[in-house]
C-alpha cells in the first residue's frame, strides 16, 4: 500500500504521517507497524467505509460511525469495551462472545438461575480461523517488529492516538485475555503527547494472566489472497 506524504484529501487538505515520516510502498502489515495514517486512508478508500463498518459490526462494536474514509484514523467514538470485545473475537479464532458483567446466578439451593453460557448468548462465528490468524499475525508485529510502535510480552495489539493527542489507546490480547486500554480527555482537549496506554495495558495484563499457563497463538494457514486489490497493487 502506498504510505508516502502528503495524502491530497477531496476537501483540499494534506494528510501525513505522524511526524510527516515518508514510510514509502510497504505492505499492510507493515504498515501497521507504524501506523501509517495515508496508507492506512488509502487502503480504507479500496475496501470501502461501509465493508469496515460492517466487519467492526460484526467483531462486536456497537456504536454507528459515519461512512467516510477518515474513521480509519479515529474520527468516531467508540467504547474500551467494544475495542476489547472485538479484539477478543480474533484471539478466540474468528468466534465472538458478546461480553457480560453476569456469567451465572445461582441460587441458595444450589439451582442455576442464570448461565451466561447457555442464556441467549451463544458465540458465533463470524470471520474464518485463517482471517483471524492473519490479523493476529500482523497485530504481533506491533510489539514484535524492529518498526512497531509498543514493546512487551508475545501478545497482538494496537496503540493508537487521538487527533492533537486527546487520547491514547492500546487494545490488544493474549490467546485467553482481551484488553482495552484508553487515557484521555472526554472533553476532547489536547493531552500531554508523551501520555501513554502501553505501560498501564502491560501492567494489567502481567498481573491478569501471572501463575497462568503460558497458551502460545495458534497455527494457523495464510488465508488466499485471491482479489482484485492484491493482484492491482502486485501489477504496481
Amino acid at each position: 500500500i502506498d504510505c508516502t506524504n502528503p495524502l491530497k484529501l477531496s476537501n483540499g487538505d494534506d494528510l501525513w504521517n505522524f511526524g510527516r515520516i515518508n514510510y514509502g510502498i510497504r505492505s499492510i502489515q507493515r504498515a501497521t507497524a507504524v501506523s501509517s495514517n495515508t496508507g492506512y486512508f488509502r487502503l480504507m478508500e479500496k475496501v470501502t467505509p461501509a465493508a469496515t463498518i460492517d466487519m467492526a459490526h460484526r467483531l462486536g462494536v456497537t456504536a454507528d460511525f459515519n461512512p467516510y474514509p477518515i474513521i480509519t484514523l479515529g474520527t468516531d467514538n467508540t467504547t474500551p469495551l467494544d475495542m476489547a470485545s472485538a479484539y477478543a473475537t480474533f484471539a478466540s479464532g474468528g468466534v465472538r462472545h458478546d461480553p457480560v458483567a453476569i456469567t451465572k446466578i445461582i441460587g441458595k439451593d444450589g439451582t442455576v438461575v442464570y448461565d451466561a453460557a447457555t442464556d441467549g448468548n451463544e458465540p458465533t462465528r463470524v470471520i474464518s480461523e485463517e482471517v483471524a490468524g492473519a490479523v493476529t499475525k500482523t497485530l504481533r508485529t506491533v510489539f514484535e517488529s524492529s518498526e512497531g510502535t509498543a514493546y512487551g510480552q508475545p501478545v497482538a495489539g494496537k496503540t493508537g492516538t487521538g487527533q492533537q493527542f486527546t487520547d491514547h489507546w492500546l487494545v490488544g490480547y493474549a490467546p485467553q485475555l482481551s484488553c482495552a486500554a484508553w487515557i484521555g480527555d472526554r472533553n476532547y482537549e489536547s493531552t500531554d503527547e508523551d501520555l501513554k496506554a502501553n505501560d498501564l495495558w502491560q501492567d494489567f495484563m502481567s498481573r491478569a494472566l501471572e501463575g497462568t499457563e503460558v497458551v502460545p497463538f495458534p497455527e494457523t494457514k495464510d488465508p488466499e489472497y485471491k482479489n482484485a486489490f492484491n493482484t492491482e497493487q502486485k501489477e504496481k
